[in-house]
């Protein structure tokens, strides 16, 4: 599949002394040397399970493989006495290596890491259809034991991209958010302050139609039920009263003196003058009248 990487190009974990990448078959490391570092100065052990290199009495690499390899068909060549390449045989070509190493050593970002499985995706599909091409796709696929590092990972990034590149006004909390998530949070802001417009304007509308605070309504229903009204039948009943006028008082609320009224008289009878009725007689009044008088008369004569 050398072709297909050659088109594709590769995807590399970057490491302090180079790179590694894999494919399908094999895992291939590119170790950096001192120009002109001859083979003799150099020493690569590989087993099933681990790989140790040694580059002029210095230890590079060593420790327990990612997976088992192939110790027979795995190689290492000197190029340009500049650079080594070792070349690991898969033992099971349908596993892909999250890492060069056990424990996580020499591992690639989730970013990265991600962009490795969906070159061998696309691998896959070219050995298994070798009459397309499949070097310049893309691959839209989510893989859910990974989902989410790389999405921690993309937080990160965007969160050190946003507080480098914007004002430290436009940071809230460490986030950097899209202009989705703005356009959503300025939409949430506009409805919020709207709903606190109309409360407002509900609370200023109720407090217009309120006759008089509670606490003074209150006092004067209270004085309404005090109230204690004398009619002149009611002073007849009770032997006459007092001959002053009757007045009804109506406590003041924090301490007044009160409110003096009148029960009697009224605004209208005030403006009216007073008005003397004269008693209508009629002629059978009179007749009666002059009846009983004769009757009298008679009684009296006899």
């Amino acid at each position: 599949m050398a072709d297909f990487e050659e088109r594709s190009g590769v995807v590399a974990c970057e490491t302090e002394w180079g790179r590694w990448y894999q494919t399908v078959e094999d895992v291939s490391l590119e170790i950096n040397l001192t120009p002109g570092t001859k083979g003799r100065e150099v020493k690569v052990d590989i087993s099933t399970r681990r790989i140790q290199c040694q580059i002029r009495g210095t230890v590079i690499i060593k420790g327990k493989l990612f997976d088992s390899v192939i110790e027979d068909e795995s190689t290492w060549t000197i190029e340009d006495q500049k650079l080594l390449r070792v070349l690991l045989v898969k033992s099971r070509k349908s596993d892909y290596w999250s890492s060069l190493l056990e424990n996580g050593q020499y591992q690639p970002n989730p970013a990265q890491l991600l962009q490795m499985r969906h070159k061998l995706d696309l691998e896959r599909f070219q050995l298994e259809h070798p009459g397309l091409d499949f070097s310049q796709a893309n691959l839209d696929k989510q893989y859910p034991d990974m989902m989410e590092p790389y999405l921690q990972t993309q937080s990160s990034d965007q969160q050190l991209l946003g507080a480098t590149a914007m004002p430290v006004s436009h940071v809230s909390n460490g986030e950097n958010k899209t202009d989705d998530e703005k356009l959503l949070e300025s939409q949430h802001q506009n409805a919020a302050t709207r709903l606190l417009g109309e409360q407002s304007q509900s609370q200023s509308t109720e407090q217009q139609h309120n006759i008089s605070p509670p606490s003074q309504l209150d006092n004067l229903l209270e004085s309404v039920d005090r109230l204690s009204v004398v009619t002149d039948d009611m002073k007849q009943e009770n032997g006459g009263g007092s001959s002053g006028d009757s007045a009804v008082t109506i406590p003041g609320g924090g301490g007044a003196s009160g409110v003096l009224l009148d029960p009697r008289v009224t605004d209208d009878m005030k403006t009216e003058p007073a008005m003397v009725v004269e008693p209508v007689v009629t002629d059978d009044m009179k007749t009666e009248e002059n009846e009983s008088l004769e009757t009298d008369e008679e009684k009296s004569g006899l």
